[in-house]
């Protein structure tokens, strides 16, 4: 069976990437849920460092059950304001610098649901990159940048150690 770090982590560690920038280094502390069907650890919290010195962390919930299922949840802090959103809200709630004039409580961003997988979406716009000879919205290096972050995570909870991400030219 498939790893569930790297078939569940790998959208949340995309995400995370293309919103704080490339990975430097991660740990993971995973464990085997008793009761579900694989023996392979089911639920993970990674701690993240970011090459511009930012942290971050991702949790990967595979064998908790919750209702409802399937929510993604997105929290970014900084200096300059917060923003959070989840796939059951639809929407992104961000507070900014409190020092910016003229606001009166959290701008809020509504974003367009996506109905089933967006797989039409995404092979239609992956066929008109070859179509019309454009570069995709991610590329290659994009993707092995996010596989040698998933790498290096499980490396880190086989070890209980943080570990270096490799760095994708």
């Amino acid at each position: 069976p498939q790893n569930p770090w790297i078939a569940g982590a790998s959208h949340a560690m995309d995400l995370v990437r293309w919103l704080a920038g490339d990975i430097e280094e991660i740990m993971v502390y995973d464990n085997h849920v008793a009761g579900t069907a694989a023996e392979l650890p089911d639920h993970a919290i990674s701690m993240l460092r970011f090459s511009s010195g930012s942290l971050g962390r991702g949790w990967l919930n595979k064998g908790l059950r919750r209702w409802p299922e399937h929510i993604v949840q997105l929290g970014a802090y900084g200096s300059d304001g917060t923003a959070l959103t989840d796939t059951e809200s639809m929407q992104v709630t961000a507070w900014l610098d409190p020092d910016i004039g003229g606001q009166m409580g959290p701008t809020v961003i509504p974003f367009q649901p996506t109905i089933g997988h967006p797989v039409v979406a995404e092979l239609t716009a992956f066929v008109g990159n070859i179509l019309d000879d454009t570069d995709p919205l991610v590329d290659v290096r994009a993707g092995a940048a996010t596989i040698a972050v998933l790498c290096a995570g499980l490396d880190s909870a086989a070890s209980g150690l943080p570990r270096k991400v490799r760095p994708i030219a």
